[in-house]
């Protein structure tokens, strides 16, 4: 058992790139030696490894440079009008409503008053 790990060590010296998805934390030595275990030195297995990583990776840069600035900061701008414009009804019904309670106590010392 012992032999098998020290061939893994060696395989993992002999394959920077693996230390690296462990450096990165996309995956770790326990895995990466459970894998080993089972197809061993396949390379077709490590570069299917390899290359999901890198993939994922690529996919997210490429959707990154994708992203149209301008079309974001206009949303941004328009969810900040909206914003404004809520806001704006908030303090409006929250003035009316005190508005209100001011006139109806009011109303009541009159009452109270014209008895």
């Amino acid at each position: 058992m012992d032999d098998k790990k020290e061939k893994f060590k060696e395989f993992i010296r002999n394959n920077k790139d693996l230390s690296k998805l462990v450096i990165e934390g996309k995956s770790t030595y326990q895995k990466l030696y459970e894998t080993y275990d089972i197809y061993g030195e396949d390379k077709t297995i490590w570069n299917n490894i390899l290359n999901n990583n890198e993939s994922f990776a690529r996919k997210a840069i490429d959707y990154l440079k994708r992203i149209d600035t301008d079309k974001l900061e206009e949303n941004f701008n328009n969810i900040e009008k909206a914003l404004g414009f809520l806001e704006e009804i908030i303090v409006y019904k929250n003035d009316k409503d005190e508005k209100n309670n001011k006139v109806g106590k009011e109303e009541n010392l009159e009452r109270i008053f014209d008895d």
